[in-house]
């Protein structure tokens, strides 16, 4: 007779495990980077869909375009300059990139690019207003606060004065100071700008500046050259419009050569020799 043995249940050995929690974990945050991953794209998409459909929409088809500002440029350099077109969508302006493309033309000191829904683009422009050519070999135009702006070409201004005798390091840059005989340039520039003196507006072709001497006037047919030297220049200028004023215009007191105004306490002036009569002048060998 066989007797089985029976069987027992080991209740102290532990059931098979399942995954293990770490792998858990690592399971559930790729599922979630998976979903956020997913959704980001849905929206890019969107967003990009949305973006298509504005900037190609009719609606905002560019229509009223205007310019404001501008004196010497047209309305057609400025439009170019800005690569804004009639019928552009308004709402794929880059207004900032518009407004960089403004400000690198030579003419133009500042400038605005608006967009005004749902068809109207405002462009607003500020152009240099320039006060003097300085001739230092080379000509450049000096605007109202003393910087060069561009260099002097034919088709610019040619009425302005001539500054000679400086040299492009005497000019401000970036707010740097000026040398004393810029400012005494750009100071007499704004009192002529601001016609201190009206009649003496016509007066200066040319400011000839000698750097130990000063500044002199170079003017008309009239009167020759006026030496200002240096400071206490409105009060100079007040002295000289009352010269001028007492001058006698007669044929008989001719042209002047020179006024010397340097110490306003002693004004010399000095008339234009006459021409010689024809026939005096020797030949000499």
């Amino acid at each position: 007779m066989v007797v089985q043995k029976r069987t027992r249940k080991n209740t102290y050995r532990r059931p098979p495990a399942g995954p293990r929690p770490a792998a858990r974990r690592l399971l559930g945050r790729a599922a979630a980077a998976a979903g956020l991953l997913g959704a980001l794209t849905l929206t890019s998409l969107l967003l990009v869909f949305v973006h298509d459909l504005l900037t190609q929409c009719d609606y905002f088809r560019g229509s009223r375009i205007a310019v404001e500002g501008t004196v010497r440029l047209d309305a057609g350099e400025v439009l170019a300059q800005s690569g804004i077109h009639p019928g552009v969508n308004i709402l794929s302006v880059n207004l900032h990139l518009a407004r960089r493309k403004l400000l690198a033309h030579p003419w133009i000191s500042d400038a605005r690019v608006s967009r005004e829904l749902p068809d109207g683009i405002q462009i607003r422009i500020q152009e240099q207003q320039p006060l003097a050519i300085l001739d230092a070999g080379r000509k450049f135009l000096l605007n109202d606060v003393g910087e060069i702006f561009k260099a002097w070409e034919p088709r610019d201004p040619a009425d302005l004065p001539v500054i000679t005798g400086l040299a492009l390091s005497d000019v401000s840059v970036g707010g740097a100071p000026r040398s004393l005989p810029f400012a005494a340039v750009m100071e007499i520039l704004q009192i002529q700008r601001d016609a201190e003196v009206p009649q003496l507006g016509s007066l200066i072709r040319q400011i000839r500046v000698d750097r130990e001497m000063g500044l002199t006037l170079v003017g008309n047919d009239r009167v020759q050259s006026v030496c200002l030297g240096y400071s206490d220049y409105r009060a100079k200028y007040r002295r000289l419009e009352r010269v001028l004023n007492q001058l006698p215009v007669a044929a008989d007191f001719g042209e002047i050569d020179m006024i010397d105004l340097k110490n306003l306490d002693r004004v010399v002036i000095r008339p234009l020799a006459p021409d010689p009569p024809e026939g005096s002048q020797k030949e000499e060998t």
